[in-house]
């Protein structure tokens, strides 16, 4: 077991309504995004190429959306606890909403804060939001994440 890896874990207690989570920052790079259309699918040339994008309206190239899932994530925040988390939680529903494109280079904020917390049919149950914003101060995306939590 490594000395960095905390070995109290988030429970169910630990949260409470209201309460601010860790944030965390990610910096998106070309790679990343031509890695995800291509593990995809995706070919929009919108995030595939700077003149395609620059005649559809955009500066440039931009990510795909749904990319801002994989940085806005509920595991990247719990990186910022002094604890683990126990096992793997259950997502129950997750909605976002997309504000503002994201393009390469951009760098992403994510925070978020306890929405509500209750137990039902002997499941726990933990709601999230989250926010992204970039390095501009604006906000680019809103994310409302349900977990069913394993402890």
């Amino acid at each position: 077991m490594q000395d960095d890896i905390p070995n109290e874990e988030l429970t169910f207690d630990t949260f409470y309504l209201g309460q601010k989570l860790p944030s965390y920052l990610h910096t998106l790079s070309i790679s990343e995004i031509d890695h995800w259309c291509y593990l995809v699918g995706e070919d929009n040339p919108v995030y595939l190429d700077d003149n395609e994008a620059k005649l559809a309206g955009f500066e440039g190239r931009i990510a795909p959306p749904m990319m801002i899932r994989v940085f806005s994530h509920m595991q990247n925040v719990f990186k910022g606890f002094d604890r683990k988390v126990p096992g793997h939680s259950i997502h129950a529903k997750g909605w976002y909403r997309f504000i503002k494109p994201v393009r390469p280079g951009d760098t992403i904020r994510t925070t978020g804060f306890v929405k509500q917390k209750y137990i039902k049919n002997n499941r726990k149950f933990l709601i999230f939001e989250f926010t992204c914003i970039n390095q501009r101060g604006e906000c680019v995306a809103k994310n409302t994440h349900t977990t069913i939590w394993p402890k």
